[in-house]
């Protein structure tokens, strides 16, 4: 019993393995280069924030201060991002303040597959992939 009972969680996680490999594999380098540009974007329209009100925004207040577009214009290679509220289809961009607004995280993940990587930074400004463990 317990042999059969060992050899089922070996196959359960050996599958779980399979299709977390699967859908890491289903996104592809493109969707890759334009959430590390979303970041690099993000974090660098972070920056001048913070220089300036000595606090971290909102995507709303990074636009509205047009700390956005004028992050986008110092990476010429990033030109053709999707700009708006989606900017990579299929993927959720997340950004947190702190309710002092002197630190923020920052996540870019893939809506369909949740056994797929995310990118991640923060006011570090370095850019993290991470994956599940297997």
């Amino acid at each position: 019993m317990k042999r059969f009972t060992f050899a089922a969680l070996l196959l359960a996680l050996t599958a779980g393995m399979y299709a977390s490999a699967q859908d890491t594999s289903a996104v592809s380098d493109e969707q890759r280069k334009k959430a590390v540009g979303i970041m690099r974007i993000l974090n660098t329209a972070e920056l001048q924030c913070f220089l300036t009100a000595k606090t971290y925004g909102s995507i709303e207040d990074l636009r509205s201060a047009g700390l956005l577009e004028k992050a986008r214009s110092l990476y010429p290679a990033l030109a053709d991002m999707p700009q708006g509220d989606e900017p990579i289809p299929g993927f959720t961009v997340r950004l947190n303040t702190s309710d002092d607004k002197k630190h923020y995280q920052l996540s870019i993940t893939p809506d369909a597959s949740p056994y797929a990587f995310g990118f991640f930074s923060d006011e570090r400004g370095l850019i993290y992939e991470g994956h599940p463990l297997q």
